[in-house]
């Protein structure tokens, strides 16, 4: 088997569901705890590309949301060729930011051949979503992102 790595940086505001995104991709789990990132934690993810003899190992580099861990943030995402910025559907500040969290990190990206994308997590709240599509039809367009939504409850990528 051939290994093609890939680095992906999920950040975003706290409490948006970073860590539950991993979680529910890498080990199936969801904690309905909340627990704090501090630095940065990693995991990867292997996918088996069918009919092929590649594997795809995403090195999955999940940031914390708070501005204190700056340094070590940029320092591990710099070279990623995936970024994922990460808002909670139910709260609009937290999409609002992305263009701060974009904005910020154009200055440490140092690969220039990434791919961005605008991801909206707990879709699953559908009575509580505070983001309309205009919006993010709008950010997506003005940033170049790539939009997505997902639930890192329900399993929904």
């Amino acid at each position: 088997m051939d290994i093609l790595r890939t680095k992906v940086a999920l950040v975003g505001d706290q409490r948006v569901g970073k860590t539950s995104i991993v979680n529910q991709l890498v080990k199936q789990f969801f904690n309905n705890t909340y627990l704090t990132t501090l630095g940065i934690d990693y995991n990867t993810y292997d996918i088996k590309i069918r009919d092929t003899n590649y594997i795809v190992q995403l090195h999955l580099i999940d940031c914390t949301g708070f501005s204190a861990f700056t340094d070590v943030v940029s320092s591990q995402i710099k070279d990623a060729n995936f970024i994922l910025y990460v808002y909670d559907s139910t709260n609009l500040e937290s999409f609002q930011t992305i263009k701060l969290w974009k904005e910020n990190l154009k200055m440490i990206l140092t690969n220039k051949n990434y791919v961005e994308y605008l991801v909206g997590n707990k879709i699953d709240q559908e009575k509580k979503l505070a983001v309309d599509d205009s919006a993010i039809k709008n950010m997506s367009s003005l940033y170049k992102l790539k939009p997505y939504s997902v639930s890192a409850v329900i399993n929904y990528f």
